[in-house]
């Protein structure tokens, strides 16, 4: 993975995610391990190019398109474990858009839900200290260490999960993320074409590498909220996988944003909806 250099951002995730390993690079370590992936088979950590790095992508577009990429940190209680885990995940990568635009009043219920969140996952002690860091860090303006630890609680919950044998819902927690990068991404790239923009969205190894992990889950797990994700991936995959040398159109672009903004929303409706 490149090491993020850049002013800001950073996702998606995933939110890439928003990974260990990115904060192991930046504080000049090592990569750490990533979460192992459900079993009954270890599967290999996800591809570096997920959310974080999507979102790594946002500040060479800026601006933004505000409307289309903005949305409110709302308080939205689930009991369903696989929507919580996305929309921890779609929260991380929301955290990344506040610290693009710099918004110290926003930090705060981000932290608190993030909390929220990650307690009725089971795994919230990890980040009582780290929701009071990120409203310090907030407060005195110190964005790319704000962008750090929103990818450091990531890898605590993704790592909680997986201590607690949870590694499909850690999955989930990096769809979330890497989802959101993507329509953010694909907002930016359909608002302002250039192929070079585009290009930052064609990553069909990873879509291959989610698909892959669904098609394995636990048959628990596969509800309509599931069936429903893999055929948006599908559909994303199939405007993204080009031959090498060609470029994303401007309407592939667009069907992408607009795929991955259909999955956030479903994402994000209460349980009964």
């Amino acid at each position: 993975m490149r090491r993020p250099r850049r002013f800001f951002l950073s996702i998606i995730s995933p939110l890439l995610l928003l990974t260990p390993s990115l904060l192991a690079q930046e504080q000049g370590g090592a990569p750490a391990p990533t979460a192992s992936a459900s079993p009954p088979q270890p599967q290999p950590s996800l591809p570096a190019a997920t959310a974080s790095e999507l979102f790594a992508q946002l500040a060479a577009f800026s601006p933004l398109p505000v409307s289309e990429t903005r949305r409110e940190i709302k308080h939205t209680f689930w009991t369903n474990r696989v929507r919580l885990a996305l929309n921890f995940g779609a929260l991380i990568g929301d955290g990344f858009l506040v610290v693009q635009a710099q918004d110290r009043a926003r930090v705060t219920p981000l932290g608190r839900e993030l909390l929220r969140r990650a307690r009725s996952l089971g795994v919230g002690a990890p980040l009582i200290a780290r929701a009071q860091h990120l409203e310090e860090l907030g407060a005195a303006g110190r964005w790319n260490e704000l962008k750090l630890e929103l990818v450091a609680a990531q890898g605590d919950v993704e790592a909680a999960l997986a201590t607690l044998h949870d590694e499909d819902l850690a999955m989930f927690v990096r769809l979330g993320g890497w989802l959101r990068g993507v329509e953010c991404v694909g907002a930016a790239t359909a608002e302002r074409y250039t192929p070079e923009r585009a290009a930052a969205l064609a990553r069909p190894a990873v879509i291959r590498d989610f698909l892959s992990r669904l098609e394995r889950l636990n048959p628990a797990l596969k509800e309509n909220l599931v069936v429903g994700l893999t055929a948006g991936l599908r559909e994303v995959l199939a405007a993204l996988d080009k031959p090498e040398g060609e470029a994303v159109s401007a309407a592939e672009a667009r069907q992408v944003w607009q795929t991955a903004a259909r999955m956030n929303a479903d994402i994000a409706k209460p349980d009964d909806a």
